[in-house]
């Protein structure tokens, strides 16, 4: 009778360890997936930070560039403003800085450096306004155009760096507000 009942009991255990066996490895593979989620989420963090810096080191060499051009004394009776437009905004009349040498070497870095600037290039304001506003267009005229006669001690230039990624939907944002003295 003994035996009898240690066989029946036996019969009902049958599989519960394969049972058990199958709901660990269940545990265990969601833990994996949880894991390789947060390296997912870790990798994309780690790329926007470094898209970030790159764009806060680009804007600092271009106002690096700015300073280096305008704390030169006047040269061949050019004054700092005038340098300065010749040096990035081209022939421009506006003070937004679209065209000069200088700036487009550095666009061209900029270009190789972050995703996505082509459909979204930085924008550069160089005024002697105290607000770089650049939603608005006229706070945007003025610039380069007018440093070309003033004697001032400072120069307010705003940077703007853009950049896009694939899975953006719309154009992430570095913003710098110098005064050039």
């Amino acid at each position: 009778m003994f035996l009898e009942r240690t066989m029946k009991m036996k019969r009902q255990q049958e599989g519960v360890m394969l049972l058990e066996a199958l709901v660990a490895i269940v545990i265990f593979s969601l833990g994996v997936l949880g894991v390789v989620g947060m390296q997912a989420s870790a990798v994309s963090t780690v790329q926007d930070a470094k898209y970030r810096t790159d764009a806060g080191l680009l804007a600092n060499e271009l106002l690096g560039l700015m300073w280096a051009q305008q704390s030169q004394q006047e040269i061949g009776g050019k004054s700092p403003g005038q340098r300065l437009r010749e040096a990035f905004e081209g022939d421009g009349a506006s003070g937004v800085v679209t065209d000069g040498a200088q700036y487009t070497a550095w666009l061209a870095k900029v270009t190789s450096t972050l995703p996505g600037v082509a459909s979204a290039p930085p924008l550069v304001v160089v005024a002697r306004t105290s607000v770089c506003d650049f939603s608005n267009t006229a706070d945007s005229q003025l610039g380069l155009a007018a440093l070309n006669n003033q004697a001032a001690t400072s120069t307010r230039v705003c940077v703007v760096i853009r950049w896009q990624t694939p899975k953006d939907t719309s154009p992430r944002n570095y913003r710098v507000v110098v005064d050039i003295i």
